[in-house]
This record gives C-alpha cells, sequence and structure tokens, in this order.
C-alpha cells in the first residue's frame, strides 16, 4: 500500500515538474526520482517479506531474498548519492547549492561573497 502512495506521488511530482509553470522544476524532478525509488525498495521488501512467509520461513532460494534485500536498499540510498554527488559537483566547480530549487548558483557573486 506505501509503494503505490509513493508510486502515485512519484508521478504527481513529474508531472509538475514538467507540466505546469513553476519556479522549482529541479526540485519537483528530484521528489519525483525519490519517492520513484523508495516505491521501488518497499515493493522489493513486500516481495521478499511475501516469499518468507509464503514458504513457511524456510527460502529455498536464499541468493534470490538476499540479491532482492540488496536491490532494495541500493534503491532507497540512490537519491542520497544522487543528491550528494549534485551538491559536490557544484561545489567543486565554484558555485553555491541552492537547496530549495535544487539546482547550482554559478554567478560570480552570490550572497556569500559580496
Amino acid at each position: 500500500m506505501l509503494s503505490v502512495a509513493l508510486l502515485i506521488t512519484a508521478f504527481g511530482a513529474l508531472w509538475v515538474s514538467g507540466g505546469p509553470p513553476t519556479d522549482y522544476p529541479n526540485a519537483w524532478l528530484f521528489s519525483s526520482i525519490k519517492n520513484l525509488c523508495f516505491s521501488q525498495s518497499s515493493m522489493l521488501a513486500a516481495i521478499v517479506v511475501y516469499i518468507f512467509v509464503r514458504k513457511n520461513r524456510k527460502m529455498k532460494n536464499k541468493k534470490l531474498g538476499i540479491t532482492l534485500i540488496g536491490c532494495a536498499m541500493l534503491s532507497a540510498s540512490f537519491p542520497y548519492m544522487y543528491e550528494g554527488l549534485k551538491i559536490d559537483s557544484c561545489l567543486d566547480s565554484g558555485g553555491s547549492w541552492d537547496k530549495m530549487k535544487f539546482e547550482c548558483n554559478k554567478t560570480k557573486y552570490n550572497q556569500y561573497n559580496q
């Protein structure tokens, strides 16, 4: 149920990022990616739990369960890794990161070095 709600929210944020005029299209796009990844990870976790309960707690194919759990963890951590890399590349290029707009400000004079 949670994964479906996150999936609907992801598609809503995706529509807002490219549909009506908005001041923060990159932030809405990141919100969509984040919700899509969380939806995927919750779906994978639900599949693992279903297989575990369905098989009477004797998972014959443990490699499949471990792989699905690993994919769920990777999917859940992807948005944080992506955001960190975007911020790091922005700061390395000499810009300043605008968290609200989710974009790099590369102006010569920003609010910190006037």
